[in-house]
């Protein structure tokens, strides 16, 4: 709750979680209240704001909108498998990661497009593809052309799961009509040669073919970075963090945008220079960092209580 002392307040609602207040958008409250009348011969307002228990990254997102926009983000290889092995003991320990991936990768190929298609067309058929098949978890997909410096490159789109194999339950063939699950240290030749190539690839590979590789998550890519790096068990220091998150306030700034405190800190010094109103600030007590997450907006198949994209 925001207590304001004597303070004249006007405000007028915008679309979303914004709250207009004089000509700047404040991001923040789910609501906010006010009520006005006399208390003890003073004229006193009270400014109440509906707390949201949202992470820092989510209320500095671009527009102030909470929810996380998904989409394919390209990434490197060893981008996308570092994260399925990062608790697996061995990879702790091992001075070669991508031998250490080679060695105890599973692989799936939930499918091939039909045709060549341009990149952007390719991003579509992937989402179509993985929506209609259902496939749940970690999600990628690999574009492979044979004429990168056309006008209009296009090429072969093959939709990819990944497991280690200490993950790989082989009883487990709830997802069997999805594809044939290969191990890539015994079955490499199972798989499409053009998959087998890019996993193979140490970039010393001159066979003049063009591999792009996408991994389905947040648009945000400094949000997505920092919940890859909390998903791998890093540690992040709140110096780190708030650096991070007063770097994107600075960007809201550039869309006439403030978050809740930086709102009040402008309030605060206004009123303590006209030095003829009080004003004081209730708040709840501090909330828990481990009621705080960051905002993924994807849907859990309740059967498997794994994430899927939404439908």
């Amino acid at each position: 709750l925001l207590l304001l002392l004597a303070v004249e307040v006007s405000y007028s609602l915008s679309m979303g979680k914004n709250k207009r207040f004089n000509d700047i958008s404040i991001v923040g409250p789910e609501y906010i209240q006010v009520l006005q009348g006399r208390l003890l011969d003073k004229q006193v307002a009270l400014v109440l704001c509906g707390e949201s228990h949202q992470d820092a990254i989510d209320v500095t997102r671009s527009g102030g909108i909470f929810d996380a926009q998904d989409g394919w983000i390209e990434m490197a290889k060893l981008d996308i498998l570092r994260p399925i092995f990062i608790d697996d003991p061995e990879f702790k320990g091992s001075d070669n990661p991508e031998d250490m991936f080679l060695n105890n990768l599973m692989v799936q190929v939930n499918a091939t497009s039909k045709k060549c298609l341009t990149i952007e067309k390719a991003k579509g058929w992937a989402k179509d593809t993985v929506e209609n098949l259902d496939v749940y978890g970690q999600v990628s997909f690999l574009w492979v052309t044979e004429n990168a410096s056309a006008r209009v490159p296009k090429g072969r789109v093959f939709l990819l799961r990944f497991l280690s194999k200490a993950e790989f339950d082989p009883d487990d063939d709830d997802d069997s009509d999805k594809g044939t699950w290969i191990n890539l240290k015994h079955q490499p030749d199972d798989l499409p040669k053009p998959v087998k190539d890019w996993l193979f690839d140490d970039g010393s590979c001159n066979s003049g073919k063009s591999h792009r590789s996408f991994e389905w998550g947040d648009l945000d890519f400094e949000a997505f970075q920092l919940n890859r790096r909390r998903l791998t068990n890093e540690v992040i220091s709140t110096q780190e963090i708030d650096k991070i998150v007063e770097d994107r306030k600075t960007k809201l700034k550039e869309e006439n945008l403030l978050t809740w405190d930086e709102w009040f800190d402008s309030i605060r010094k206004q009123i303590s220079e006209s030095g003829d109103i009080g004003l004081d600030l209730i708040l709840e007590s501090q909330v828990p960092p481990w009621e705080l997450s960051l905002h993924r907006p994807q849907y859990i198949d309740a059967e498997k209580e794994s994430y899927s994209l939404p439908h």
